[in-house]
């Protein structure tokens, strides 16, 4: 009776064997299909992967969704869902990049949000004219939280003579492209005013006579724009 328990349980485990052998070999064939670079091994990776998935569905599986690294068919669902998005996303933001540099200096100027109170006084001045010409210019931009610094009174007081506003405006740009890397190495630059800037470079950054800069190399299709945190004023720096 013992004899005869054991040569079944020796049948079983042959008939079991060759469905797992078949499992292996289906899957394979999948394997192969989708020209992973582990179908010449095939046996090894049947062993890895398709015998304990079991089935060949767990097989095709894993061979045609699981390895997306290993096959060069199954990256192309985690490309396009993960880099290929990224990529896609750089190109777009460098293409608005590009296309915001073919603007002039006003039209960036105006575009950037935060320069209404430079935008009115450089109308004012009659100075808008001058600044949408070929150039190159570098416009050291105050803000619209710059002009607010200023005592009160100040702004309307300079609106109110446009001899002295378009003079404290040309004070604010000098002539010429002049990228934030070559402020930082010279110690005066010098305006369409005529008068120079002091330029003073410590570990904090760049400051053109009492204002910092702030943001720089705004690139526009005739010059540069810095900008700064103060309005500066020809004659009146410490």
């Amino acid at each position: 009776m013992r004899k005869a328990f054991v040569a079944a349980l020796a049948v079983a485990a042959l008939i079991i064997a060759g469905v797992a052998t078949g499992a292996d070999a289906q899957c394979c064939s999948k394997v192969s299909s989708e020209k992973s670079p582990q179908a010449s091994g095939c046996s090894k990776s049947s062993s890895s992967t398709c015998s304990a998935s079991a089935t060949p569905a767990g097989c095709s599986h894993a061979g045609a969704a699981g390895c997306t690294q290993a096959t060069a068919t199954g990256c192309t669902r985690a490309q396009a869902g993960g880099c290929g998005a990224a990529k896609i996303g750089d190109m777009q933001q460098a293409d608005a990049g590009m296309e915001m540099e073919k603007l002039g200096i006003l039209e960036r100027t105006a575009h950037e949000g935060s320069f209404a109170t430079l935008m009115a006084a450089v109308e004012a001045a009659g100075l808008a004219e001058v600044l949408r010409g070929e150039g190159p210019f570098t416009l050291f931009a105050p803000s619209d939280e710059a002009f607010a610094k200023l005592p009160p009174g100040t702004v309307e007081s300079l609106l109110a003579d446009k001899k002295r506003l378009a003079e404290v405006l040309a004070y604010h740009v000098v002539p010429g492209k002049v990228m934030a890397g070559d402020v930082a190495k010279v110690e005066t630059a010098k305006t369409l005013y005529g008068q120079e800037l002091e330029v003073k470079t410590d570990e904090e950054g760049v400051r053109i006579d009492e204002a910092r800069i702030v943001a720089h190399d705004i690139v526009c299709k005739n010059g540069v724009i810095h900008v700064i945190d103060r309005v500066v004023f020809p004659g009146e720096r410490s």
